[in-house]
């Protein structure tokens, strides 16, 4: 097969139309450092405004409760769990990231993500999870994803990106 004629299998076949673009990108990895600006500045209403609608919606229908309620709720408790913290180094780099676009046409991205953190009572404990980037009516949410219950309620929310590999989350302790 010649070159030209590969060229155009190649361009024309349905992988290469589920690649992100770089507007894909930009927009993704603006979401992140707005994220690893927030938690930088323990801003845990914006931490939880990273986090999509469509989540918060899901939870607060399990819960039985208004989804502004719901979050607010987070955010308190967020600020009161984080008092026994001590973040000791925190890495979300979009350099480090991988991903694809969903059957749906979602663009989404995974970033390896790390922290070490001091518990109150607990010691040292470095986490080990993928963080999901993903688009949702035009803008650009984070996702923690390290356990079987967070896969199913991605599943729940967008089935299209139940398929998703994601590296198991760990937690392990620290010297």
């Amino acid at each position: 097969m010649n070159r030209l004629a590969l060229a155009l299998l190649i361009a024309l076949s349905p992988a290469a139309a589920l690649a992100q673009t770089a507007e894909d990108a930009a927009g993704a990895e603006a979401a992140v450092e707005a994220f690893n600006a927030a938690f930088a500045a323990e801003d845990y209403t914006a931490i939880i405004a990273a986090t999509p609608p469509a989540v918060w919606d899901h939870l607060a229908d399990q819960a039985g409760v208004e989804t502004d309620m719901l979050v607010v709720a987070m955010a308190a408790q967020m600020a009161d769990m984080m008092l026994g913290i001590e973040v000791d180094s925190y890495e979300m780099a979009f350099a480090d990231a991988q991903g694809g676009v969903s059957d749906a046409d979602r663009p989404y991205f995974l970033i390896p993500t790390e922290t070490v953190m001091g518990i109150a009572g607990a010691g040292r404990v470095r986490s080990l999870s993928d963080t999901l980037v993903l688009e949702d009516e035009g803008a650009w949410y984070l996702l923690r994803v390290e356990s079987d219950a967070h896969r199913r309620i991605l599943s729940q929310v967008y089935p299209d990106l139940a398929g998703v590999d994601f590296a198991p989350g760990v937690q392990e302790p620290v010297q």
